[in-house]
């Protein structure tokens, strides 16, 4: 639960009485804009939200006049086609955060709820630092009844912007709560005088008795139904192209956006390939024995393409994941990995991070100030030691990976670039140049992982 005292400060009290203020400025535009769509005008209508939605300080009072927009486009019968268009200008910028925001929303009115979730977190991931989105990624937890996912994503929300704490309250009461009828005790009837005793009867002649039936033979007694399986420690989000987008243990969000990524050379962004943004229709997907395996091939606009297969194996203690990453032609890359992001709200003091030495953790804080220099990395394994990191409520991970010759992990801090996580990768050890036909391989297993006292 989130607690007033936690955020509310002077500044903060003045910035909502303002956004509410400017609540109330909204609806003019609304009907304005409504008036216009009704009149056959709905060019000229979203045109009008969308100018007013720019004028906006707030990004929250931005997204509720872009989403009446679509709420026209739908009204209009035209969503689908305005869903075309964004889809298209996305594969031109696939790491414009409105657009992706704007993507989900559409999903989300067209009833396709886990489209709709990929995108938002596709949004969190392309600006992790706007409170905003994790708010709306909260709201359609919510209305899908996952509600330990919800108050992660509220946590960040609020945290990152303190000024959403009355919309978040607000989204937390809109859920449906089921009651259960009040069942009243029965009424006492009252007690009726006894009756009279008749006199009796004389007893009748007792008819023959009838000879015995044979007796059914006994049928076989049914085996006892098997016990329902355990339910599993963690919870893990698996987006259909095969990214965990999302992983938590006793409600504590551990990390996101989980996936393979191939960067160019010099780290520039965005990357060649990245799984988080991979399209659903570029991927095949099958399940069998429990075993998820996913394949496909990938693009970039440079030219470069791959072809990967990843399984992924769900036991009640732990989540095995293992990728074969082939180039289709030679490639230049700074680096083939796998990455998760891990929210710095979430492992703030005292969270820690730790690897095992002599079977024990070795418990080390985070880094309590963004880096000053260059690199952003703090910590690098190259002997492959199993490496994990803890939550402020004692709740978190613990990564096994199999080893491989030149192979390697490092932690970072991702507040370098101004966005609010640190990060784990893994990378294969191809620099330079991935030969066509090369293929990159990892096994990782994530577990969940208790601190010692956590409950």
């Amino acid at each position: 639960m989130l607690k007033t005292s936690s955020y509310m400060t002077p500044l903060t009290l003045i910035l909502l009485m303002a956004l509410g203020n400017l609540q109330a400025q909204l609806e003019k535009p609304i009907e304005e804009a409504r008036q216009l769509a009704a009149d056959g005008k709905l060019n000229e209508a979203v045109t009008l939200l969308h100018e007013a939605a720019k004028q906006q300080e707030h990004i929250w009072h931005s997204h509720i006049l872009k989403l009446e927009a679509l709420k026209l486009y739908q009204a209009a019968g035209k969503l689908n086609e305005r869903l075309k268009v964004m889809l298209s200008a996305l594969s031109q910028r696939p790491y414009e955060s409105e657009l992706l925001w704007m993507t989900a929303q559409a999903y989300w009115l067209t009833g396709e709820t886990w489209e709709a979730l990929c995108y938002l977190t596709r949004a969190v991931g392309a600006a992790p630092s706007v409170g905003a989105y994790y708010a709306w990624l909260g709201k359609a937890y919510m209305e899908l009844g996952m509600e330990y996912h919800a108050d992660a994503a509220f946590e960040l929300a609020v945290r990152l912007d303190p000024t959403l704490f009355w919309v978040v309250r607000e989204l937390r009461r809109s859920q449906v709560k089921v009651t259960q009828p009040e069942v009243k005790p029965p009424t006492q009837l009252p007690i009726q005088p006894e009756q009279p005793k008749l006199p009796e009867q004389p007893k009748q002649p007792e008819p023959p008795k009838q000879p015995e039936q044979p007796k059914q033979p006994e049928l076989p007694k049914q085996p006892t139904p098997p016990k329902p399986p355990a339910q599993r420690l963690y919870q893990a989000d698996i987006a259909p192209n095969g990214a965990i987008v999302r992983f938590s243990f006793r409600g504590q969000l551990c990390f996101i956006n989980f996936g393979f990524r191939v960067a160019p050379p010099g780290w520039g962004w965005p990357p060649l390939f990245r799984q988080v943004d991979m399209q659903p229709v570029d991927v095949k997907r099958e399940e069998r024995d429990g075993v998820i395996t996913i394949s496909g091939t990938a693009k970039s606009p440079a030219g470069d393409s791959i072809q990967w297969v990843q399984t992924i194996t769900q036991t009640n203690e732990a989540l095995e994941v293992t990728y074969e990453l082939t180039a289709l032609k030679d490639i230049k890359v700074e680096s083939v990995l796998i990455e998760a992001w891990i929210p710095t709200a979430s492992v703030a003091d005292p969270g820690r991070w730790f690897i095992i030495a002599g079977g024990k953790p070795d418990l080390k804080p985070f880094p309590e100030k963004p880096p000053q220099g260059p690199s952003p990395v703090f910590f690098t394994s190259n002997t492959l030691e199993p490496v994990g990191w803890i939550t402020r409520e004692g709740a978190g991970v613990l990564i096994t990976m199999e080893k491989q010759p030149g192979a390697f992990w490092w932690l970072q801090d991702d507040r370098l670039y101004g966005i609010g996580f640190f990060e784990f990768q893994f990378h294969c050890g191809i620099r330079n140049l991935w030969r066509r036909g090369q293929t990159a391989t990892f096994a990782l297993t994530v577990r969940p992982f208790a601190a010692e006292g956590a409950q």
